[in-house]
């Protein structure tokens, strides 16, 4: 348990101190430092009073909070963005060939998030609808990451936690496009909230309730990773914290093999059925409602990401010309659009000198760039920037505090009971990394990371917190002691 806890805290810290080092320093200091400022108050400052029915104010103020985003940006829909709503109005007018362009042919997972815009433009065909919905996902998030933190943490740390977390800067203006990132990343949020209760309620609950638990996790991940591909990080990061916790339960127990072995793994089980039949039916919905065809099985999906993740040219990022260039290699070589594209992946990583500048360059194109792009690509240049400030300020502090939490993880020995509630926090982060330095990159693709960022911070905070109180209280019982011992007797 211990090992592997510190190989993925070994992961996620080698990766955000590359980070780190690889950042441009070009920050705003006023900005960085009312940024700390806030945070001080939000993490040490906080907690001299608890707010009641803060749930029900957080979702309320901070949905109000973003329809006003909604309303006084009224970004307009670019790129996949746009392509995505036109195909879902084409499709709604009865032109069933609206989602078979070969550009979804490449990319079919664009089908899923295609079915989503579909639903909510035959309620009310406005784009405005689809932002108003992923604000009130946003806030529900928002919700969700307090009642996580609130198991973890202390109440007021959740509080505070979660209102850092409302009004972030990607997180806020990432419901200025109709994308897929937000509701998947809500799915995700579900099934972490069902696990935290999960690791804390499995003694105690019977058998047929935890099953039920795991059951609703495989279904909440099966939608997110329907919706949006990168949701399979998350799906990966919970089986091994459910394995984890199965073989803990299985060593712990004392009824016969059996019995032991059911009790044990059925909540896994359970969830990997679930996950396997819930993905199945999307998939079938798909054909089912003309949006996905048969031709539309992605086999080049992972080389043309991997293509792009590898361009050094690109930083990693989007091409415009790469399919292209592998077609005209395969056609030239004499070989498939695969063994081309696996060719030209070779070539390039084998070559020390190019891999350690495309990984520099790949960490500071994901974490340093501007993620805002596509949500206020029409906003005043000064206006853009400053947020652009704020949010990379912020980065730099969920770097910094997610840093103090590993270096403490790894200080000490790492307990199934301290720390089953973070496996799954931490595989996320520790899968994103190691992906992101693979596969093509944008800032944006880190959005349900930074949520992940934001919980393992305010953990952060509260776990120093708790150590300062610890300290002193032990300064105290020592003076004390050295007191009572210098006090003559009468």
């Amino acid at each position: 348990m211990d090992l592997i806890v510190k190989t993925a805290v070994a992961i996620c810290s080698l990766g955000l101190l590359a980070a780190l080092l690889c950042c441009n320093f070009s920050f705003n200091i006023g900005v960085l430092c009312g940024s700390a400022i806030l945070w001080a108050i939000g993490g040490f400052l906080v907690g001299k009073k608890e707010i009641a029915r803060f749930p029900l104010w957080l979702f309320c103020i901070s949905f109000v909070f973003y329809l006003l985003v909604i309303f006084a940006i009224q970004s307009p829909q670019v790129s996949d963005f746009l392509f995505l709503i036109n195909s879902a109005r084409d499709f709604i007018d009865g032109n069933t060939t609206a989602f078979h362009t070969t550009y979804v042919n490449d990319w079919p997972d664009l089908c899923a998030a295609g079915i989503v815009d579909v639903i909510m433009l035959s309620i009310v065909n406005k784009i405005t609808f689809i932002k108003a919905c992923q604000a009130a996902a946003s806030s529900t998030m928002c919700v969700l990451a307090y009642l996580i933190l609130r198991e973890i943490t202390a109440e007021t740390y959740a509080q505070a936690g979660s209102t850092l977390l409302a009004i972030f800067p990607l997180f806020t203006f990432s419901i200025e496009m109709a994308n897929n990132q937000v509701l998947s990343a809500l799915f995700c949020m579900a099934s972490l909230y069902l696990f935290v209760r999960y690791a804390q309620q499995r003694n105690a609950l019977n058998t047929s309730r935890v099953i039920t638990l795991a059951g609703l996790m495989g279904f909440f991940v099966a939608i997110a990773r329907f919706i949006r591909p990168d949701a399979v990080l998350a799906i990966i990061a919970l089986a091994i914290s459910l394995l984890i916790l199965a073989f803990n339960s299985y060593k712990n127990q004392t009824a016969e093999k059996p019995i032991r072995l059911f009790g044990a793994f059925a909540p896994a089980l359970s969830a990997l059925l679930i996950y396997v039949v819930a993905t199945s039916l999307l998939s079938l919905s798909l054909h089912a409602t003309g949006i996905a065809s048969e031709e539309q099985h992605g086999e080049n999906v992972a080389f043309n990401k991997l293509l792009m993740g590898t361009d050094l040219e690109t930083s990693g990022g989007w091409s415009i010309d790469y399919q292209k260039l592998n077609t005209q290699r395969s056609q030239r070589e004499g070989v498939s659009y695969r063994e081309a594209a696996m060719r030209t992946i070779v070539e390039r990583i084998t070559d020390p000198g190019y891999t350690a500048n495309l990984t520099i360059k790949k960490i500071q194109r994901l974490w340093w760039t501007n993620s805002e792009a596509f949500n206020l690509n029409h906003l005043n240049g000064n206006i853009h920037a400053y947020i652009t400030a704020i949010e990379k300020s912020w980065v730099l502090l969920l770097i910094i505090a997610n840093l103090a939490l590993f270096a403490r993880l790894w200080k000490r020995k790492c307990t199934l009971t301290e720390t089953q509630y973070l496996l799954p926090f931490i595989g996320i982060l520790a899968l994103t990394i190691c992906a992101y330095l693979l596969i093509e990159v944008q800032p944006r693709y880190l959005y349900f990371a930074y949520i992940i960022m934001f919980i393992l911070a305010t953990v952060a905070i509260y776990e120093l917190r708790k150590s300062l109180g610890e300290a002193t209280t032990d300064r105290a019982q020592k003076h004390t002691t050295i007191t009572a011992s210098k006090t003559p007797e009468r």
